[in-house]
């Protein structure tokens, strides 16, 4: 893109009579910088206030997700930054549904494919905190889209897998979300979690002795998965 323009200046420069008003002028026309950023930038900013509506947060909060998903490694990288916050908004009691349900489609988005960022979340707790989320079936919307996000974390991450597998009554936790209403979703995510979870427990040694062999399985099981936004 910066090609393109760098060649259309040239020729703008050549038309008779034209002359840049200021070497920063040249500067703006080559570069206007990336509108991504911009935008988590602005969205930050938003969430940040103490005295934006919560309405205006959750948009806010909305299109740092969609910027993250959409502007490269290094938007997503900016956008990592919010996840501390996020989780300890999410792990908060009081926290409204509408608000926590927008933080994890949000951090669905932030964590989409970029490897970095799924460790900062595993390492802040991520999954405690995500499983504390899904058993807590009076709020089934969050339930949800917490097991979404883990299974978008536990790719390419068997030490998540094992804290999952560890977490105490975590079958039951999952079996209690696998059972409402799972309609309008591409998939019953607590059913995979489950799964994966079982499947790791029966081969615990084998995943420690050999984990490259079990990745690739959690890819053939997981990608199909992770790439759907669910509404």
């Amino acid at each position: 893109m910066n090609n393109v323009l760098t060649s259309v200046r040239k020729a703008v420069q050549n038309l008779p009579g034209l002359h840049w008003a200021d070497e920063d002028a040249k500067d703006d026309w080559n570069y206007e910088g990336d509108p991504h950023i911009k935008e988590i930038h602005r969205s930050i900013a938003i969430v940040n206030n103490k005295d934006a509506p919560l309405s205006k947060q959750i948009e806010a909060l909305r299109c740092i997700g969609h910027a993250s998903f959409s502007g490269g490694f290094e938007a997503a990288g900016i956008a990592g930054e919010l996840i501390p916050q996020l989780l300890k908004i999410v792990k908060k009691p009081y926290t409204t549904q509408p608000l926590k349900v927008q933080i994890l489609m949000s951090l669905s988005e932030i964590c989409h494919r970029y490897q970095n960022n799924k460790m900062i979340a595993r390492d802040l707790g991520a999954t405690s905190i995500l499983l504390q989320v899904a058993g807590n079936i009076s709020q089934p919307r969050a339930a949800r889209w917490a097991c979404y996000l883990l299974t978008i974390l536990v790719v390419d991450n068997i030490a998540m897998l094992r804290e999952i597998n560890e977490y105490p009554y975590v079958s039951e936790i999952l079996e209690s979300i696998i059972n409402i209403s799972w309609l309008g979703w591409p998939d019953n995510y607590a059913l995979r979690i489950l799964e994966l979870s079982g499947f790791q427990s029966s081969n615990q040694e084998a995943i420690k002795n050999r984990p490259e062999q079990f990745i690739s399985k959690l890819h053939i099981k997981i990608n199909s998965l992770v790439d759907v936004q669910v509404k």
